[in-house]
């Protein structure tokens, strides 16, 4: 009997992402001796997705598989008929919805065009050394307020920041409007950046940085700086996604393994949310002649236990599937740089508790004036958070960026300079 020839190739920007498919394709390829299967991943490179993007849109197809950042290429993806060239996966994932977290960034207009790639929920990463001299356990912040008592306590006595946050953009107002329960759109798609949980979420933020002081002003998480601020103990802890704390903090502070450990961030009240989503990835099929055999392959390589078990042991990634958390290899886990924390009580409540990120045709535009307008402005002093927000909201009714204009279509600009 012959084999049904397959070939695919998937277009990749973040190694990790790379190295998470290419750790499931043997398995998979064995799995599937009816297929004669090849699957190409080249090596991750900046502005790989951008370019399929933009030939997507000039109807050329250029990988059949891509991993499109939450932030940067579905708000691209999203825009005009761009969504017709991806593989429509909502009645293939019918039985998966509730299995796991993360499909909002993923399902536009009511249908899923992606699979959950990276769980994002947000947590707080502390200095456990630092808090421990002066007898606070920082898993018991139960609310904000909470966390800003605290917070006070700890800059009166030793002069260090809680947290920092960031003054240029939406790197993290982003998870806290969420994780009050309110972010940029409803599950409908339309824009609601004046809600009030909203508003809450930005109040705090600039009560954290302004009112109280107990947040450091930034531009920047990943540089030098920063680094150098965490080993001063200038801040002793980062309200930031899984990924931050699991891979961007010990390449970045190899010489401060066993220092840190997590915890849930607060909530806003009682019950609430415990964590907003910032920094993911929804990986997507675009349609073809073989778009089956590239559904199937994502979906065993982001939604089985078997590899959310590989990417937890081998990426540091904690589990978006809520029956990985019943596995003993999970439960067990102990996570090294993190001093050898047994994390996954505190991921499977994130997992359960982070608020849902859901996007609509006009993110971009919505990062863009977060990004230019409301942080600068709020974090300053200048203007109020309610009266930013209802700006916003009223801008974002006049403005709209059209796709040739998003994608720079016979430019040399990436897509990212346009959230600049």
């Amino acid at each position: 009997m012959s084999k049904r020839r397959v070939r695919l190739t998937a277009r990749l920007q973040w190694q990790l992402q790379a190295s998470i498919l290419r750790r499931c394709v043997p398995e998979f390829i064995a799995a599937h001796p009816e297929l004669d299967l090849t699957v190409e991943i080249p090596e991750p490179a900046q502005g790989a997705t951008e370019q399929v993007l933009k030939a997507l849109a000039q109807g050329s197809k250029q990988a059949d598989i891509l991993d499109l950042h939450t932030n940067f290429e579905v708000p691209i993806a999203i825009k005009g008929g761009l969504r017709t060239a991806l593989l429509d996966m909502t009645d293939r994932v019918a039985d998966l919805r509730d299995q796991c977290t993360g499909w909002e960034p993923c399902t536009w207009d009511g249908r899923v065009y992606g699979l959950p790639s990276v769980f994002s929920g947000s947590a707080y990463f502390y200095r456990a050394d630092a808090f421990d001299r002066l007898g606070i356990d920082p898993t018991r912040f139960g609310t904000w307020d909470e966390f800003i008592r605290i917070g006070l306590e700890v800059k009166r006595t030793t002069g260090a920041y809680m947290l920092a946050l960031d003054t240029s953009g939406f790197n993290q107002i982003q998870p806290l409007a969420i994780h009050a329960g309110g972010g940029w759109f409803d599950a409908s798609g339309r824009p609601m950046l004046d809600c009030e949980p909203t508003i809450r979420a930005l109040e705090l933020y600039r009560d954290l940085l302004l009112t109280h002081q107990i947040a450091m002003p930034t531009a920047s998480f990943y540089g030098p700086e920063m680094w150098q601020a965490y080993r001063d103990g200038r801040v002793v802890g980062a309200y930031m996604p899984a990924w931050y704390g699991a891979n961007e903090m010990r390449m970045g502070l190899p010489d401060m393994a066993g220092q840190f450990r997590v915890a849930l961030a607060p909530a806003f009240d009682p019950g609430d949310y415990r964590g907003g989503y910032r920094g993911g990835m929804c990986a997507v099929v675009i349609r073809g002649p073989d778009e089956d055999i590239a559904f199937e392959l994502l979906a065993f390589s982001r939604l089985t236990v078997r590899a959310q078990l590989g990417m937890l042991r081998e990426n540091f990634l904690p589990p978006s599937m809520f029956a990985a958390y019943d596995e003993p290899a999970v439960k067990e886990y102990a996570y090294g740089f993190l001093g050898g924390q047994r994390v996954a009580p505190v991921y499977a409540e994130l997992a359960r508790h982070t608020g849902p990120f859901h996007v609509g045709e006009q993110l971009l535009e919505v990062q863009q004036l977060i990004n230019r307008v409301v942080i600068p402005e709020v974090t300053a002093g200048k203007v109020s958070a309610r009266a930013a927000l209802a700006d916003a909201a009223a801008s974002l009714q006049r403005t709209r960026v059209p796709l040739e204009e998003a994608l720079k279509i016979g430019g040399d600009s990436n897509l990212r300079r346009a959230l600049d």
